[in-house]
């Protein structure tokens, strides 16, 4: 389904056959045959099992995808792209883990997450990456502290082309 869709965006932008290797290498680590599985609850109720990526969370469906696309649009042009990330949650790991499995020369991530403030599962998930691309970083304060200095980063143009910033 995922590949439909995407083919209806992506134009000419990506051979179909380099859409299609993205869209399935990106599923290779969820541990169900049907990624999302739809379970039966009752006659008129089902529930789409959205738990079985890498990191356990429904933003695997999302980040595995996203990051591999950007991966192959780094690759094809040659430029090194750096994510900034902040999270309070399934974000990061997710994130992390998604670059970690992209395994492109051409991507890194920083995550940024509020001291104390995500579960231990997920602290771990990210402090334990399995990938030299991938950096973590505490900070003290509310999930929302970290906003405006990512965007005043974001927002400096010299800044953004020296190190790639992206996301």
């Amino acid at each position: 389904l995922a590949l439909e869709l995407l083919t209806l965006f992506v134009g000419d932008e990506l051979p179909p056959e380099e859409l299609a290797d993205v869209v399935h290498g990106s599923y290779v680590n969820f541990s169900h045959k049907d990624i999302v599985p739809v379970i039966p609850l009752a006659e008129a109720a089902v529930v789409a099992e959205l738990f079985h990526g890498p990191t356990y969370c429904f933003k695997d469906l999302g980040q595995q995808l996203l990051v591999r696309l950007l991966a192959r649009f780094a690759e094809r042009d040659k430029q090194k792209k750096t994510f900034l990330v902040s999270t309070t949650g399934d974000t990061g790991p997710a994130a992390m883990r998604a670059v970690a499995d992209a395994a492109s020369d051409y991507l890194q991530i920083v995550v940024f997450f509020p001291s104390g403030q995500i579960s231990e599962l997920q602290r771990r998930q990210m402090t334990t990456a399995s990938t030299a691309k991938a950096k973590v970083a505490t900070f003290e304060g509310g999930g929302d502290d970290m906003d405006l200095p990512l965007k005043r980063l974001s927002s400096d143009r010299a800044f953004v082309e020296k190190h790639g910033l992206c996301g």
